[in-house]
């Protein structure tokens, strides 16, 4: 469950609840490819998503609720843009 921590900018998913999710996917044999979350920003990683991207290497694809754009991530050795198609 995502939780406030008592912040209007901020959230974080239980880590329990994340493994199961992940636990879930692999019951079902199925990857999982990305995490998706909203910013009232600029879409680009904060400092929290860093961290939790060295967790979680998958693209992380993240929409800004200001300038209404989508822009992908993904840290490997550094952060790297992804490219996004849309249809």
């Amino acid at each position: 469950m995502a939780t406030s921590n008592n912040s209007r900018t901020s959230f974080t998913i239980d880590p329990q609840e994340l493994f199961a999710a992940y636990r879930q996917a692999e019951d079902r044999q199925l990857d999982v490819i990305g995490i998706f979350h909203s910013h009232p920003a600029a879409a680009s990683p904060s400092e929290t998503d860093l961290q939790f991207m060295e967790l979680n290497p998958v693209v992380w694809l993240i929409y800004s609720t200001i300038s209404h754009e989508c822009q992908a991530f993904i840290l490997e050795d550094e952060l790297k843009g992804v490219e996004v198609d849309r249809p």
